[in-house]
């Protein structure tokens, strides 16, 4: 086996009555047996997706990435061939609220000059169109209750699942 790298080579030519000619030049080539380095950089695995969601994926190869296929549940949402290149971005928008609520798996491949191919393991995302339930579960309707009241949740309970620094907008009289 020829390691990677830049490699030199000559042609001998040997008949069968054994009369023999070498080539007059060296050739050179690149031998790549090393797959591309790829990885999803964003969504993170388990990460909520909405909305447009962006999926970016990174390569890098030292022969140069020429390709790239970003799969969602395992099919092929986006392919693209491109211009030898040592490193590659690629962002693909996906557009959650074509796609069903719960877990997807995203992976992508990425073919190097030579043909080797990398396929990331897969991450995981969940898909979440509906917004959270929002309920004052105290201080009852129509109590009474005294002091200071601006973002106080000792005063006022939210329900879970909703951010208690973001979760009173307003408070009307």
């Amino acid at each position: 086996s020829v390691p990677d790298g830049v490699t030199k080579a000559a042609m001998m030519a040997v008949d069968g009555a054994g009369n023999q000619t070498c080539s007059s030049s060296l050739v050179s080539f690149t031998v790549d047996n090393t797959a591309p380095q790829v990885q999803i950089d964003s969504p993170t695995a388990s990460a909520p997706a909405s909305s447009n969601t962006s999926v970016v994926v990174s390569a890098t190869d030292t022969g140069g990435v020429v390709s790239s296929i970003i799969m969602i549940d395992g099919v092929p949402v986006d392919a693209q061939s491109f211009t030898r290149t040592g490193s590659k971005t690629i962002t693909y928008v996906w557009d959650t609220t074509r796609a069903a609520l719960g877990a997807h798996s995203i992976t992508a491949s990425m073919t190097d000059a030579a043909g080797n191919v990398t396929t990331t393991s897969a991450t995981s995302v969940y898909v979440d169109q509906e917004p959270p339930t929002a309920t004052i579960t105290s201080p009852a309707a129509s109590s009474t209750i005294g002091g200071t009241i601006a973002n106080s949740s000792s005063r006022i309970s939210i329900a879970s699942g909703i951010s208690r620094r973001n979760s009173i907008r307003s408070i009307t009289r």
